[in-house]
């Protein structure tokens, strides 16, 4: 039998919150400014699950689907660290991750598995609820919530 913490990894796991779908339509539905933020944001992501070694170098040294491709790991690095830096994209930039392929999608799309678990990462981190009250402050992680609401799926 599982315990608490086991079924909810395991219920997560099973979560769909980014799919090549669901990620084409917010890139296509989006402000060109957004825009700048989604690939951003996920390029910053992928480049976070690159190597120590990876990201020093802008490049892709194993081949184990985590971070950019080999042939996206020097534009995706640069990039990623670029918005870092600036928080915003250039213009070429933000085509080069938008521009439709073959197969209908943009070239972002190929990471929604990998941008499926950090938001599944990110959702399952207990967030801090801020009580105030006369003159205090308190501080508690919404785990409890949190469960309820993987339980339910």
């Amino acid at each position: 039998m599982l315990n608490v913490e086991e079924e909810i990894m395991t219920k997560a796991k099973k979560l769909v919150l980014v799919s090549r779908e669901s990620l084409q339509a917010l890139i296509d539905n989006a402000s060109p400014k957004k825009q700048q933020v989604i690939i951003g944001r996920a390029l910053v992501a992928l480049l976070d699950r690159q190597t120590q070694d990876e990201q020093s170098s802008n490049t892709t040294n194993k081949s184990n689907n985590v971070g950019f491709t080999g042939a996206d790991a020097f534009s995706g690095s640069i990039s990623a660290k670029y918005y870092i830096k600036n928080k915003s994209l250039k213009d070429f930039v933000v085509e080069k991750w938008t521009k439709r392929a073959k197969n209908g999608f943009a070239r972002l799309t190929k990471y929604h598995k990998q941008l499926n678990e950090i938001a599944i990462e990110k959702a399952s981190t207990p967030k801090p609820v801020v009580h105030q009250g006369k003159g205090w402050l308190h501080i508690e992680a919404n785990v409890e919530h949190f469960q309820h609401e993987l339980a339910r799926k």
